[in-house]
Formats: structure tokens, C-alpha cells, sequence
């Protein structure tokens, strides 16, 4: 089993959704309390014995080299029969502000399109596009691709006409 507990905000001290359902069609993640609905977890703070981190095998790193890679791990885990469970037993705080950058808090152009295709972009649609091909049922791949492409230029575009 990978095991996960459960994150807090370290500003504010309440807690973080860090355990996922995925739905593909809707093109959105939900917390989950019920260990057998999760589609994925992310990576900070989880357990597992080496068994289960070899069983589970490599990291896309080279094609995920930061967010989403940790999900598209535990997605592949579960295909391979491994638990994804949730505990409170185990709480752990996290820096929300420093996590990850933006395109609506920078002051030029310049740093709009820079922080639009960052690595520490959570909504990169170059990695969230490949996160989503390896990752959703093959027939929603397409689907996902184009809607995640649609909706980030629809945002680039209305962050650049207020930067202009």
C-alpha cells in the first residue's frame, strides 16, 4: 500500500485536498475521504515499503519533470494492484506560497508568457497535456488534450488584454 495522511496549509492551518478522484470527462479532481474512490495521491509525505516503490516503477520525470508526474505515478500504481489509502493518523504542513507560480501575479508580458510554460506552473498545457495522454482512459485522451489547450490560451488571452 502507499499510504498518505493528510496536509495542512502552514499559514493558515487548515487542511489541504492532497487525495483525488479524477474525473476525465469533466475535466476535474475532487477530495476524497473513502480510500476506495481515490484515483491518485500526490507524493509529499507518502509511505510505502521499497516493495511496493519498485512494483509501482519509474517516475515519467523526463516528460513530467514536476507537477503531475506524482500523480501519473500513483494512477499507474493502482493499475498494478497497488492500495492508494488515505490516514489522519499522520499530518504534515506544507507552504502553500511558495509552491508553484502564476500568469496573474506578474507585472509584464514577459513574464506572463515565462511563467505560462514554467516546469512550476500547475496548469502548464504543455505537461498537463502530457500528464493527460499518459494518463486518461484512451478515450477521453483527445478530449482532454484539446480542452486543456483551449481553456489555457482562452486564459493566457484574457491575462495578456489586461496586461496590455
Amino acid at each position: 500500500s502507499m499510504v498518505l495522511g493528510t496536509q495542512f496549509d502552514r499559514g493558515t492551518r487548515k487542511a489541504v485536498d492532497n487525495k483525488f478522484r479524477i474525473d476525465w470527462v469533466r475535466r476535474k479532481s475532487f477530495a476524497q475521504k473513502n480510500n476506495s474512490e481515490i484515483s491518485a495521491l500526490t507524493t509529499r509525505f507518502l509511505f510505502m515499503d521499497f516493495a511496493v516503490f519498485v512494483k509501482a516503477g519509474d517516475f515519467a520525470w523526463k516528460l513530467l519533470p514536476q507537477y503531475h508526474s506524482d500523480l501519473h505515478w500513483t494512477i499507474r500504481a493502482k493499475k498494478r494492484g497497488i492500495n492508494l489509502v488515505l490516514t489522519d493518523e499522520v499530518k504534515f504542513y506544507l507552504d502553500q506560497e511558495t509552491s508553484g507560480v502564476s500568469i496573474s501575479d506578474v507585472d509584464s508580458v514577459k513574464e506572463v508568457f515565462a511563467n505560462f510554460f514554467s516546469k512550476r506552473n500547475r496548469v502548464n498545457p504543455v505537461y498537463l497535456s502530457i500528464f493527460e495522454l499518459l494518463s486518461a482512459p484512451w478515450g477521453l485522451k483527445l478530449y482532454n488534450f484539446f480542452s486543456t489547450w483551449i481553456f489555457s490560451l482562452f486564459k493566457l488571452g484574457k491575462v495578456l488584454v489586461r496586461k496590455i
